[in-house]
């Protein structure tokens, strides 16, 4: 077809939208309603803020007057059921401290994350089974993750980090009792050569006057083994009890880490701890979760933590759609 026939065709169809002005917005008022409609139906819209760095001891998180130290962290979600039982989700988040320490990122965005879940993998009514799961990649873009290249760590993921969760479980009497075996494996992906990252490490360790000990190995993945049995009091409150291993740490020079603490007495810190809490949705769209940690590995390396201390933790969210 010839330019010119080409102009008179988009002159007439032109004209005939002009021509009827009613209809063009009725179809966009339908088309803006299905979009809405939509949204309304399938979107997921949601916000988490989860509180750390209390123990039972004070919930200011003071020990032997150092002040408060607490954690807030801040999680804003953004997504959609896209079929079939899956759902997409992008999620931002930032660390905010409190504390009394000067020198601390009072205020910390950390890597965004995109998740791609399914609640029925396998699903079986009659055994009351079921395998759910969930595929996340996180982007390299926080402050920490390019600091730590930029110092050389063995914590190099800068083209992101993919996690894998499988939680199979097992329920009992119509389903008020259930076990959850969860499996958290992430994998790392580098974007440095062990040269690379071997000679940064070795230029921030003479910045440090030799704190630091150079290594040209990383941190390629961790795993996680976190089960959970649930109790089902009534339609909005569970009880259940956790128990974690903490992070396996694998590195590529073919070792896995011991279950131990990235520092003693943190409010997340790495290795087994057992954990009680309570689910509580006083509505549909609020989610409560008070819990406390007994973590066990710190207690090798803090000779302070009694019997009886616990870390107390919450978690409340509210969702929007």
């Amino acid at each position: 077809m010839s330019r010119t026939p080409k102009i008179l065709l988009g002159l007439m169809l032109a004209a005939v939208a002009v021509s009827q002005p009613a209809r063009a917005d009725e179809t966009n008022a339908s088309t803006a309603s299905s979009d809405q409609s939509w949204i309304q139906k399938h979107g997921k819209a949601s916000y988490l803020i989860w509180m750390t760095g209390m123990h039972t001891e004070a919930l200011s998180g003071n020990r032997d007057g150092t002040g408060t130290a607490l954690e807030f962290d801040h999680y804003v979600a953004l997504g959609a059921d896209i079929g079939k039982g899956y759902s997409l989700k992008v999620t931002n988040w930032a660390a905010q401290s409190i504390d009394e320490d000067d020198s601390t990122r009072q205020f910390e965005p950390g890597d965004p994350y995109m998740t791609l879940s399914q609640g029925k993998i396998l699903h079986s009514d009659r055994y009351a089974a079921n395998l759910e799961g969930y595929l996340r990649y996180y982007f390299p873009f926080s402050r920490s993750t390019v600091d730590n290249l930029n110092k050389g760590t063995t914590k190099d993921y800068g083209h992101g980090m993919l996690r894998l969760y499988l939680n199979p479980s097992k329920s009992w009497f119509d389903g008020k009792l259930t076990f959850n075996l969860g499996l958290i494996t992430n994998f790392r992906f580098n974007s440095m050569t062990p040269q690379e990252r071997f000679n940064r490490a070795t230029a921030q360790s003479i910045k440090d006057g030799g704190k630091t000990t150079p290594q040209s190995f990383r941190e390629d993945m961790y795993f996680i083994l976190d089960p959970i049995l649930d109790y089902s009091v009534n339609p909005k409150v569970d009880v259940y009890l956790e128990w974690a291993s903490g992070y396996l740490r694998h590195t590529t020079n073919g070792h896995w880490t011991s279950i131990t603490p990235d520092s003693a007495g943190a409010a997340k810190a790495d290795g087994m701890y057992i954990s009680p809490g309570v689910y509580w949705s006083p509505t549909k769209k609020v989610y409560v979760n008070p819990y406390l940690s007994y973590q066990l590995s710190n207690r090798l390396y803090d000779k302070k933590l009694n019997l009886f201390h616990a870390d107390v933790g919450l978690q409340l969210q509210y969702t929007f759609m």
